[in-house]
């Protein structure tokens, strides 16, 4: 038998295997912080609508409903629904974009309660937010929220209490997606317009049209 000869082949150095490595390690990163905004996205753990809107909302309430609430305690109440993890156990729902005022009100029956008025207005917010103004939920929003901060915090002249400072963030670049400056200026005008007695009246005599939900499209 004739001993076939063996062709001796050139391996090359692969000078890009540094870079790709590079490159694949940013890959993986990438898509670790994918999951974790995934996550957090499920999970309700960002604040919905987020503290600056919903502060901004407070204030303008405080400002035309003649400051009948003592500040401080409307504040903490305005506060308190996002401060915990599991959103479920404040919002009466499964996350903060099925907030139910009817339950709200059948628990909490002093509503002269300063606190008790402010965390009204929270869950009152994040209510008609999701179902009157907003119809798409998406990641995006996230960002939405940090591009709008500044410019809410300076215009509604928001004052951020120590405790949640730490959990708002900003952005200076980048493009709103979801939400408009438009759109969340009339929101906060309209929301904070609402008298909160006249709304938990209308609450209770027709819970029907207060807790109905409508279910966003996810993008």
């Amino acid at each position: 038998m004739n001993k076939k000869s063996k062709k001796k082949t050139n391996i090359k150095p692969n000078r890009n295997k540094s870079s790709n490595k590079t490159l694949s390690q940013k890959n993986k990163n990438q898509k670790i912080k994918n999951n974790i905004i995934h996550i957090k996205w499920e999970l309700g753990e960002k604040n919905m609508p987020g503290y600056v809107i919903h502060l901004a909302v407070a204030e303008e309430y405080l400002k035309k409903h003649g400051n009948k609430e003592k500040y401080n305690n409307f504040i903490e109440g305005v506060i308190f629904p996002d401060s915990v993890k599991d959103k479920s156990l404040t919002h009466y729902g499964p996350g903060s974009s099925y907030s139910n005022l009817k339950l709200f009100l059948e628990d909490k029956k002093d509503m002269k309660d300063d606190f008790t008025r402010g965390y009204f207005e929270h869950l009152l917010t994040d209510y008609l937010f999701y179902n009157k103004y907003i119809d798409t939920f998406s990641k995006a929003m996230y960002d939405d929220y940090d591009l709008l901060n500044s410019y809410l915090i300076e215009k509604y002249n928001v004052k951020l209490p120590e405790k949640v400072k730490n959990q708002v963030f900003y952005k200076k670049e980048g493009m709103l997606t979801i939400l408009s400056k438009e759109l969340v200026e009339k929101f906060i005008k309209e929301v904070s317009e609402l008298d909160l007695d006249k709304v938990v009246e209308e609450v209770k005599k027709n819970p029907e049209k207060w807790t109905k939900i409508r279910e966003l499209k996810r993008v």
